[in-house]
């Protein structure tokens, strides 16, 4: 039994795969939209990060105890915090990392 893991990019279909990585790469306001959606999903990623590292250095108040439930509820609002503050400007990560990758792709 053999995996293929990665995309096949031979000519023997055609090519249709390798051509559409051509015409993505000719356009170039689609791929700074590709390249600032990335960006976006990795300061997103930093920034929850960030925000789980804070919660960890809050001390658990004793009245209403720990749970899965609890936990569960925690880390998705750490997400959604991540998420508000990556779509109202973040902390910029996401801007210098399009500006310096997008002179470099050209």
């Amino acid at each position: 039994m053999q995996l293929n893991v990665l995309p096949d990019f031979s000519l023997q279909r055609g090519g249709s795969q390798l051509e559409a990585m051509r015409q993505r790469r000719q356009d170039p306001a689609a791929e700074r939209a590709r390249l600032e959606g990335a960006a976006k999903e990795f300061e997103g990623i930093m920034m929850e990060l960030m925000v789980k590292s804070m919660r960890a250095n809050v001390p658990e108040s004793p009245i209403f105890g720990r749970s899965t439930g609890r936990e569960i509820f925690s880390d998705m609002l750490d997400s959604q915090y991540a998420r508000m503050m990556v779509d109202r400007g973040g902390v910029g990560l996401a801007r210098l990392m399009v500006s310096q990758l997008a002179d470099k792709a050209h």
